[in-house]
């Protein structure tokens, strides 16, 4: 019997407790490391949240597996997977706890969410309404969700899917559509004995919720937290970096919009030689590990471009996503580029897969193509949402 106990913590969200059985943890990287856990670096390209409950919902994406035992971050395993397995699935797919504060019903779950404030009015109601015309019952029964024992059957993954689908479309609180799919595909779901908020559950412990300090020695350019890079952009950096590398000696790459340096990861991964500058209007929330060996130069990017005076030979713009400040940093900081330098310029694509397109992003596209227009530089293939032009020599 093949069982993967695993947890999924992006962001740095939580503090990881130590596992008496192995253990895998999907992140997104930068997490010091805790005895008996394992761990994957994977890319989402949106929120930490969105990916969180994109491993945990969709445990058969991402587990080859034939039994799975998922819980959050902040909780702890006691007993061992195959006794969870014996004492809990039974004839059920799944398990999963019971609402620690009795309450039983969807509908009485949507007004605590709308009474604390942890999901927009609009997408409860509609959910719930939708929920409503679709003769979903009052008292159902109402789980929670931090732990979910499931045998990997043919109807677990149709409901996992189902349940996705629910979540993607819905307030975002995964806890709203569990019962309702419950009762839309029959599963049988079975009740983890125990309440983990009183400390009565002799299976699992339950911490408060902490951000974790972040070990920068694990940083990896590939994994490094950033809400929008693809995988393929990533590399391109790198690529690129290195590429700049070797037509100028001690080359100068500048970087505008540092956010939580995973764009400034990729560029170093491909230059050690390079001098590195950072450029945002605000501090990031985290501190860059020691060997990406940069400097920050935390003020608007319209406002110090006069003060910098070095020749630039790589400048990467993913700041300000509005016209103006597309515009206003490319008319300050090409003309800084060396010919044969490269400029490289996020959110450009039409329409990139990885992006939740907002209105403003049109300004992107404007303020390049008008750029473009009176430039006359040579346009470089670029994947994902990039566009990149190298300065004549």
């Amino acid at each position: 019997m093949k069982t993967t106990v695993y947890s999924a913590v992006f962001g740095n969200y939580d503090t990881l407790h130590p596992a008496a059985y192995p253990s895998l943890c999907f992140t997104d990287g930068g997490m010091l490391s805790v005895d008996g856990w394992s761990y994957h670096g994977i890319y989402s390209g949106r929120d930490p949240k969105w990916a969180n409950r994109q491993c945990k919902i969709l445990s058969h994406k991402h587990l080859d597996t034939e039994y799975s035992i998922y819980h959050d971050g902040n909780v702890q395993m006691l007993t061992s997977p195959d006794k969870l397995i014996a004492d809990y699935l039974g004839d059920a797919d799944i398990a999963v706890f019971a609402h620690p504060e009795g309450r039983d019903c969807i509908y009485d779950e949507a007004r605590e969410v709308l009474r604390q404030h942890k999901a927009k009015p609009g997408a409860v109601g509609a959910q719930t309404e939708r929920y409503r015309q679709d003769g979903f019952p009052t008292r159902f029964g109402l789980s929670a969700c931090y732990v979910i024992i499931r045998r990997h059957t043919g109807a677990v993954r149709r409901f996992n899917g189902l349940w996705w689908n629910e979540y993607e479309k819905g307030a975002k609180r995964d806890q709203l559509s569990f019962d309702y799919v419950r009762w839309k595909t029959g599963i049988k779901v079975a009740t983890i004995l125990g309440n983990l908020f009183t400390g009565t559950s002799k299976d699992f412990k339950r911490f408060p919720h902490e951000r974790g300090e972040q070990d920068f020695t694990m940083v990896d350019w590939r994994t490094a937290y950033g809400k929008q890079l693809i995988p393929e952009e990533r590399q391109y950096l790198k690529d690129a970096a290195t590429l700049i590398d070797t037509r100028f000696r001690g080359p100068v790459f500048v970087n505008i919009g540092i956010f939580r340096y995973a764009s400034m990861y990729c560029l170093r991964a491909g230059s050690e030689n390079a001098m590195l500058f950072g450029i945002d209007i605000k501090p990031p929330d985290v501190k860059p590990a020691d060997r990406l060996r940069s400097v920050d130069i935390i003020v608007d990017s319209a406002e110090c471009h006069a003060a910098f005076d070095r020749a630039i030979h790589l400048l990467f713009i993913d700041g300000d996503h509005h016209y103006a400040g597309v515009k206003a940093d490319l008319e300050n900081w090409t003309p800084k580029i060396a010919p044969g330098g490269i400029v490289v310029m996020h959110d450009y694509a039409p329409r990139p897969e990885h992006l939740v397109l907002l209105p403003h992003l049109e300004g992107v596209r404007r303020a390049i193509s008008e750029w473009v227009k009176g430039a006359n530089w040579k346009r470089l293939d670029a994947p994902g949402s990039f566009a990149a032009y190298e300065r004549p020599k």
